[in-house]
C-alpha cells in the first residue's frame, strides 16, 4: 500500500466515524456504560498507535546507524 492509499483509507475511516457519531447523537447518545467502553477503546487504540510510531522511529534510527554509522 502506497502512502497515498493510506491517506485515502484514513479519510474513509474519518468519514465513517463522523457518520457513526452523527447517528449516535440522533439516537440519543451513548449510555454511560457505552461511553466508558468507547473511551477505553480509544485509549488502547491511542496507546497502540504511539507504540507503533515509537517502533517505526527506532527502526529508522537503526537503519541510519547501519547506513551512516553512529
Amino acid at each position: 500500500m502506497g502512502k497515498n492509499q493510506g491517506h485515502s483509507d484514513n479519510l474513509i475511516l474519518l468519514e465513517k466515524t463522523d457518520k457513526l457519531f452523527i447517528d449516535i447523537e440522533k439516537n440519543g447518545g451513548l449510555t454511560d456504560e457505552e461511553e466508558r467502553v468507547t473511551k477505553r477503546i480509544v485509549r488502547r487504540g491511542n496507546r497502540l498507535i504511539d507504540e507503533f510510531e515509537k517502533e517505526k522511529e527506532r527502526r529508522i534510527r537503526e537503519r541510519e546507524i547501519e547506513k551512516f554509522g553512529s
